[in-house]
């Protein structure tokens, strides 16, 4: 049995960030793993030390595991769950996942919240003794070039570009189609919409072209936001909504047309997005559009304050 007197989790040092952000995403696959790390680095960009959350441990002076709790805008967490050298008892991923936690609470964010790819496996136990519960089960789905629209499609309704000028209009807007939705409506009432609202714009790439504001007859009705991610030749559908009262009127069918019609424009080879597996009504839209799914990971959340 292990002395765990002997074990210590601190602050990542510089020499340690290489072997410490290598642990954490050791369940990639190699070539996924630099363009990762280079992406959140891009979103940390921001931040005069985005490694602040980067943990290890370390036994007798040894590197054993690590953990990384990246602060992101919106003040929201993204957690890597703590991962160790095979030879380390699993109560090293406790203790990880506790000084993880200590440290998110210190940086006073609202939300953390983690991805895997199984949500039956043990290693998940770790996360429920953390604080985490299971939010949501997601389909990642793209489409390509082929399902693009050629022209520019027919709309009833207008489409305002984003302007500083127009940014409360987009945040009431957005607030009210969380009204009954059916994508991961638990996360309603979570975050002020300031916060929301920043952690979309800091989502890839943001171009003011790239945001609508859906307007009928003098009300505004939905919204649909896009990043561009020029170094993996995609756009991303961030977030799309349409209110209560113009539902059901294949507006949201519309708005992903017209994001397939930006994609060509900015001459990406793929649109992608991320739907909550219960949410059938838009992935049937999805799916009748030439979308399909590459791959379904499951999101644990946790809250504070």
């Amino acid at each position: 049995m292990m002395d765990d007197q002997l074990l210590t989790v601190v602050p990542a040092s510089n020499e340690a960030l290489a072997p410490a952000t290598e642990l954490v995403f050791q369940h990639l696959p190699e070539g996924e793993r630099a363009a990762l790390l280079q992406t959140l680095l891009q979103i940390a960009a921001h931040d005069s030390d985005p490694f602040a959350g980067l943990l290890v441990a370390r036994r007798g002076g040894v590197l054993v595991g690590a953990v990384w709790a990246q602060i992101q805008p919106g003040n929201v967490s993204v957690l890597w769950p703590a991962n160790v050298m095979s030879e380390e008892p699993k109560s090293t991923l406790d203790r990880l996942m506790v000084e993880a936690v200590k440290f998110l609470e210190a940086a006073g964010v609202t939300m953390a919240q983690t991805v895997v790819e199984d949500k039956t496996s043990t290693d998940i136990e770790v996360l429920y003794r953390a604080g985490f519960s299971h939010f949501a089960d997601l389909h990642y789905m793209a489409c390509t070039p082929v399902s693009f629209p050629s022209i520019r499609p027919s709309s009833d309704f207008e489409h305002l570009v984003f302007t500083p000028v127009l940014e409360d209009r987009f945040r009431r807007v957005v607030e009210r189609t969380y009204e009954a939705t059916l994508d991961c409506p638990a996360l309603n009432g979570v975050r002020p919409i300031a916060e929301v609202f920043e952690g979309y714009r800091a989502t890839g790439t943001f171009l003011p072209e790239n945001w609508r504001l859906i307007v009928d007859k003098q009300r505004d009705v939905g919204c649909l936001l896009l990043a561009d991610h020029p170094g993996a030749d995609k756009l991303e559908l961030v977030y799309m909504g349409v209110v209560p009262e113009a539902r059901g009127r294949r507006l949201g069918r519309e708005l992903t047309v017209y994001a397939q019609w930006l994609a060509r424009c900015a001459g990406r080879s793929r649109l992608v997005l991320a739907v909550d597996t219960k949410n059938q009504p838009a992935i049937d839209v999805y799916l009748s559009l030439g979308f399909f799914a590459w791959d379904r990971r499951s999101v644990f959340l946790r809250t504070f304050g």
